[in-house]
């Protein structure tokens, strides 16, 4: 069922490279129909999407507030601003902001504590000014959202809203990267690609994560994922973190595996699980 393997200094991993093999795949034309590809895919993993999956949905570790039309304008255009120049996020800047939307994120900020920030489409983590990191002001919230350029991009559709989720403490063991093509989960690998955490048993992490993609997989067939890039961790049980798109159709590269081995691993009678 698993095999698991170490990886070799002499490798080249973590590239970007489904696209170069899978091209002309059915997952590509039933998502694409327009020649804006990017904008198409980034709706098709939307977090609005796959947020049913998280371990946090229907719970109160997460928090979802939608944007008015003006709020929506006044994030484009900051984040236009701050984008194109790096500068910080001014004072100025929060008071373009609605009264209402400021209230409703200081309530979910006194309610959850620190936060992990996403909108309607992406999260806020390539953010220049923050980086991945936990939010736990309305400043800190508004500084993420306004100095993301992948999130940006993502800002002209008409619906847009803010997802607040709990912050969690997540052990870098326990966080996987897991390859779905053609519905079928062929690779595992761990998500930190230049650290070695030394000599571990992974096949119990491997089979609950089997079992937890069994269980969702009929959700996969209904969302047209038939080609997916799963971040999650691992404890008593799985937890789904996002669902990306495959390699350069979004920041979701290979991790461990390499270009040869991502091309033969749907091909494989084992999940291969790769680890450093």
């Amino acid at each position: 069922m698993f095999s698991v393997e170490l990886y070799s200094e002499s490798e080249k991993f973590n590239v970007n490279n489904l696209p170069d093999y899978f091209p002309d795949s059915s997952w590509v034309r039933s998502v694409c129909t327009s020649g804006d590809r990017y904008s198409e895919i980034c709706d098709h993993y939307g977090t609005n999407r796959w947020l049913p999956l998280h371990p946090f949905y229907s719970t109160d570790y997460l928090v979802r507030i939608p944007l008015s039309e003006s709020d929506l304008s006044s994030l484009k255009r900051i984040g236009q601003i701050r984008c194109s120049s790096g500068r910080d996020l001014r004072s100025d800047d929060i008071e373009d902001f609605s009264d209402e939307l400021i209230s409703q994120l200081n309530k979910a900020v006194f309610k959850l504590g620190k936060v992990f920030v996403r909108m309607t489409h992406k999260s806020t983590k390539n953010s220049f000014s923050r980086k991945l990191c936990f939010c736990s002001t309305v400043l800190d919230i508004l500084d993420s959202l306004t100095s993301s350029i992948p999130l940006l991009k993502t800002l002209n559709s008409p619906f847009q809203e803010i997802i607040l989720m709990k912050w969690v403490i997540i052990d870098p063991k326990t966080e996987y990267r897991v390859f779905i093509i053609d519905y079928k989960l062929v690779g595992i690998s761990q998500q930190h690609c230049y650290t070695t955490f030394g000599p571990r048993d992974v096949l119990p992490d491997a089979e609950k994560i089997l079992e937890w993609y069994q269980s969702v997989r009929d959700k996969f067939i209904e969302l047209n994922y038939s080609i997916a890039t799963l971040d999650l961790y691992v404890n008593e049980k799985v937890n789904l973190i996002e669902v990306n798109p495959p390699s350069l159709w979004g920041p979701s590269g290979s991790s461990l595996f390499t270009e040869k081995e991502m091309v033969d691993l749907p091909s494989r009678d084992y999940i291969t699980v790769k680890i450093r």
